[in-house]
């Protein structure tokens, strides 16, 4: 797994190499030693099972805070979620073109997590983030 441009490299737990642009990468969820990545392409949601786990995508995105780790188990593209409202929130809405995932925020994370988007929304020069 590596990021290259724009873009991360995934090996498939079926050995099939993948790339993916990370504005198009909605969600990675932790699932025993793989990872459920979550994407879309075109007009449909994608997921593929990855052989790596949550711990190793965290240190390859760690310095990008389009990411952010919302839960033990979840890792969301910002850029992705939708509408999130004002604190506190437990969950986050992340569209897709043919679904709307919604993700777990721990308790631990909240207040975090919601300061992180704001942050993130301001350098961006937006006061909301919507679809």
């Amino acid at each position: 797994m590596k990021i290259v441009n724009d873009s991360i490299e995934f090996v498939t737990t079926l050995g099939t190499q993948i790339k993916v642009p990370l504005a198009d990468l909605l969600f990675v969820e932790a699932n025993g030693k793989f990872i459920n990545c979550h994407y879309y392409k075109g007009d449909e949601s994608k997921k593929k099972v990855i052989n790596a786990s949550l711990k190793t995508f965290n240190a390859l995105i760690e310095n990008n805070p389009q990411f952010y780790k919302v839960h033990k188990s979840y890792i969301v593209n910002c850029m992705n979620v939708h509408d999130y409202g004002d604190y506190p929130e437990y969950f986050l809405k992340i569209p897709a073109p043919d679904h709307q995932y919604v993700v777990p925020i721990s308790r631990e994370r909240k207040l975090e997590f919601h300061n992180h988007y704001r942050r993130l929304l301001g350098k961006l020069g937006l006061k909301k983030h919507k679809f």
